[in-house]
């Protein structure tokens, strides 16, 4: 997830079908990338890729098995109105999301 615009978020997590839900316990300024790897690492980098902060996260990271699926997005809006880009890359065949 990268911040773009002005401002800051704090304490984003995803939640898969309404029960398995991963807090990130960090904070994300504008310009800056999150990338969480499948070792279970949260990674911040800046606007030049170089590594702010790097922790390892208390939940685990769900397996997404082939089916229907709802994947929610929330944080807090600490600072100004940025905005969130989001990439998901998954392991495995590719299937299409729709929207």
């Amino acid at each position: 997830m990268t911040l773009e615009g002005e401002g800051q978020i704090s304490n984003p997590y995803l939640e898969l079908d309404n029960y398995n839900k991963v807090t990130i316990p960090l904070s994300l300024k504008s310009g800056e990338t999150l990338t969480i790897d499948m070792d279970e690492n949260a990674t911040i980098t800046n606007s030049k890729g170089d590594v702010v902060k790097t922790i390892s996260l208390k939940g685990k990271i769900p397996t997404i098995y082939k089916g229907n699926h709802t994947l929610m997005f929330n944080c807090n809006f600490d600072e100004g109105t940025p905005v969130i880009q989001m990439r998901l890359k998954l392991n495995g065949k590719e299937e299409s999301i729709s929207k």
